[in-house]
């Protein structure tokens, strides 16, 4: 029965409900998990089974709640939605390798990798357009401002910061490490792409897409679907490179001359891979492919398709003990 049961976390999250729909077509039995209580989240009621858990960043708690489930539930695959867990999976797997489950995301070294902002943009210089490293002792002679300050490990637009003079920036990273990085501030579009890759069967799919409207943590709220066979080789390079296995997404800045900039690899689903999704590829049940070695689909890429997306209102607890309505 295990073969078929897999833990999803994070439910909450904006990637959640494609994931859940996506799988459970495929005839697999999803339990999720989230740090909320049912009642507060819509795709609880979407899921098979729910627990709430510990935060990721609780470490062995959070780990220790997730194994218990495992048990309960019969799971044999997890599929992490945001980066604190993936950290956290990632520091424990062990754990979960010793008891037959297999985290279905990226390897190790992969992880590090990729939620090191600087050493993957140093990883990846050779074969894409990196935005420049400011290094401190350049500030006092800088002139092209504004600079942008973000944190090495950081997500989303969390910890980013932007500064119009070298004394604001030096103030600012006067008792700062390493941890953060300056970087020139390149004006454009925000492109992001899902990039799956299938490293057994050696294929990679590519969907890309333009933010045209973000939230204020950088998540897609009207995007444009497009094909460029430039960037998807590129995308197909660095995939490689960093020896991906199942999906995660690159974003970058498209600057003004059509130039790529690199800006990050997130090794889990981007919050819109729904618009993929929605594009005609489904990210979800290839990605568990990559882990149950099957081979992916092929993509049919669409060349231009405008996607908006929009937020609903569901009753998720009727107050009297009555079951709530079915969601769409």
């Amino acid at each position: 029965m295990g073969k078929n049961r897999i833990l999803v976390t994070a439910i909450g999250s904006s990637a959640a409900g494609i994931v859940i729909k996506e799988l459970q077509r495929y005839g697999f039995y999803v339990v999720g998990t989230d740090i909320y209580p049912k009642e507060w989240l819509v795709d609880s009621f979407r899921a098979d089974g729910f627990y709430q858990v510990p935060r990721a960043d609780k470490g062995e708690e959070f780990i220790d709640a997730v194994i218990d489930i495992c048990g309960r539930e019969d799971v044999r695959y997890i599929i992490p939605l945001t980066d604190v867990e993936v950290d956290a999976f990632n520091r424990f797997r062990k754990r979960f390798s010793g008891l037959g489950i297999c985290l279905c995301m990226q390897d190790e070294g992969t992880v590090s990798l990729c939620r090191d902002k600087r050493k993957a943009a140093l990883h990846l210089r050779e074969c894409c357009r990196v935005i420049p490293e400011v290094a401190r002792e350049e500030l006092a002679d800088w002139k092209d401002f504004p600079l942008i300050c973000k944190r090495t490990n950081g997500r989303s637009s969390l910890g980013l910061h932007r500064f119009s003079s070298a004394r604001e920036i030096c103030a600012f990273m006067e008792d700062k490490g390493d941890e953060y990085m300056i970087q020139p501030m390149i004006e454009g579009e925000v492109i992001t792409a899902d990039v799956l890759r299938d490293r057994d069967h050696d294929r990679c799919v590519v969907y890309a897409r333009e933010e045209l409207l973000r939230t204020g943590n950088g998540l897609g709220v009207v995007v444009k679907m497009f094909y460029d066979g430039y960037l998807e080789e590129q995308c197909r390079e660095m995939a490689e490179r960093l020896d991906i296995v199942g999906c995660v997404n690159f974003e970058f800045i498209r600057d003004r001359e059509g130039a790529y900039y690199f800006m990050e690899c997130n090794p889990r689903f981007s919050g819109g891979v729904e618009f993929s999704a929605l594009a005609g590829y489904p990210f979800a049940i290839n990605h568990l492919h990559c882990f149950l070695g099957k081979c992916i689909d092929e993509a049919s890429i669409p060349d231009s398709i405008t996607i908006a997306r929009k937020y609903g209102t569901y009753i998720t607890d009727m107050g009297d003990g009555r079951d709530v309505p079915m969601f769409p």
